[in-house]
């Protein structure tokens, strides 16, 4: 499976879940990222974040899992709790800003999880209590 492959599966079950109420859910949108062709090896690469466009390493998706309690009548939202999902390729790696981004997520209290399959952000959402 391609990372657009595992990008668009997991956009889908994540649409799904926000459908059922059960989740809100985002994702960063590349196409706001500048990038440029390097002359020397006609490479693309992308340039330092600029004015709108996302920060760079941002993970690919940020999922919220509301905590909902009802008691008789009185439904209560509670703060609930953050998975932010960076998808790779198999063998792939996350860069140096995507770790940095991972670790403030994961030191401000957020869940995070690098996926390379399907199943793995599966396990990642039933870790934080939401079962697919």
């Amino acid at each position: 499976m391609t990372e657009a492959d595992l990008r668009r599966s997991t956009r889908a079950l994540l649409e799904a879940l926000q459908s059922q109420g059960k989740i809100l859910f985002g994702q960063h949108v590349s196409s706001m990222r500048r990038h440029e062709k390097d002359s020397e090896t006609g490479k693309w690469k992308m340039l330092v974040s600029k004015e709108g466009a996302p920060p760079v390493g941002q993970p690919d998706f940020w999922v919220y899992i509301p905590a909902v309690f009802e008691m008789d009548l009185l439904t209560v939202i509670g703060i609930g709790q953050m998975l932010f999902l960076e998808l790779k390729a198999p063998g792939k790696k996350p860069s140096k800003e995507q770790k940095t981004w991972l670790t403030r997520a994961r030191e401000a209290g957020s869940a995070m999880a690098v996926c390379e399959t399907f199943e793995q952000v599966e396990e990642a959402l039933g870790k934080v209590g939401m079962e697919t």
